[in-house]
């Protein structure tokens, strides 16, 4: 069987199945994850070399299962709660990049790191 969920909040809902007419339901039997948040950054201007730690606080991260893009490049993710995360910074060109963190819930709104 394969099916395709709607859009929904984020948190357990109950599949169920019917075939000829006969239903079977399993509570809970689907998760739909929050899509995560930035709320800031505990630095948003860094050196072009690169090596800028940087603690993201937000909601939605997942351990093990959150990457981060700065300017495009992953970063290696340091998870230390649901709602706080490091990273630290590769070298890159002068100028704003998008910071963005993804789970299995999709991708945050994009926040802004400048390097100088």
């Amino acid at each position: 069987i394969t099916c395709v969920t709607p859009a929904r909040t984020a948190g357990a809902k109950d599949v169920v199945v019917t075939i000829n007419g006969v239903s079977a339901t399993k509570t809970g039997g689907f998760t739909y994850l929050p899509v995560p948040t930035i709320t800031s950054l505990s630095a948003t201007t860094g050196a072009t070399a690169g090596g800028e730690t940087i603690t993201i606080t937000g909601s939605g991260f997942v351990q093990g299962a959150t990457t981060v893009t700065v300017g495009g490049t992953s970063r290696t993710v340091t998870w230390v709660s649901a709602t706080e995360i490091t990273i630290t910074t590769a070298a890159h060109a002068s100028g704003a990049v998008d910071v963005v963190v993804t789970t299995a819930g999709g991708n945050s709104a994009a926040t802004t790191f400048t390097y100088n």
